[in-house]
């Protein structure tokens, strides 16, 4: 239960974040946006390898559990 509620939280945050780079490109020209989209990058692809992380170590039960 708790690993599904993480997966969602996850994927959500993803969204929201790609979400948020594509509005941010459509304003071009402007320093902040461009930093704050850069931020965004950055942030996403922090969840994108924590969300590869987690799905690794699930994988990893789901083998120690079938060994037993």
């Amino acid at each position: 239960q708790q690993l599904r509620q993480n997966d969602q939280g996850t994927a959500s945050n993803m969204i929201t974040t790609s979400a948020c780079l594509t509005t941010l490109e459509d304003v071009d020209g402007d320093a902040y946006s461009k930093t704050y989209v850069n931020h965004l990058v950055r942030e996403n692809t922090y969840w994108q390898r924590k969300y590869a992380i987690e799905m690794e170590r699930r994988a990893e039960l789901e083998r120690e559990l079938s060994r037993q």
